[in-house]
């Protein structure tokens, strides 16, 4: 049996942005095939805001579109986008340890792209912050 060889494929991705948005959306298909073999996709029509980074005094650190870590935050922002779903039609509890397991991909990610260990362990520190905030809030009551 052949195995799949990690990485990022296609080697470009393409964004559409609109005027005045500061989100983008997929024009194709994107994917990453991590080291077990298994592929993660990115789909098209696929709504993003870039790689997230602080604001520091209102200011972001970089330009969310810019990052030479935005293969990485365009497949984790697909693996939210799942973990919303798994929350919403099995529950909270799956969802957490599906986005635990998204959050450890990114980091696998960052490392596979050559984002140096410590930096990668920040930023994967960053998400796993923003999903306990984000998910340890109950669902509303409207949203049951």
């Amino acid at each position: 049996m052949k195995r799949k060889i990690q990485g990022f494929t296609p080697l470009d991705i393409h964004l559409v942005f609109t005027v005045g948005e500061v989100k983008a959306h997929l024009s194709s298909p994107f994917h990453y095939i991590d080291k077990d073999g298994t592929r993660h996709t990115a789909a098209p029509k696929m709504i993003t805001d870039g790689i997230s980074y602080p604001t520091i005094k209102g200011h972001k650190i970089a330009p969310p579109f810019a990052s030479p870590w935005l293969a990485s935050a365009l497949i984790h922002d697909a693996g939210c986008l799942q973990c919303r779903d798994v929350r919403r039609d099995v529950g909270r509890k799956q969802a957490l340890q599906l986005r635990k397991s998204y959050d450890e991909l990114f980091h696998e990610m960052l490392l596979f792209q050559g984002c140096g260990k410590w930096k990668a362990w920040i930023m994967y520190k960053a998400v796993r912050t923003g999903a306990v905030a984000l998910w340890a809030t109950p669902k509303p009551e409207n949203q049951r």
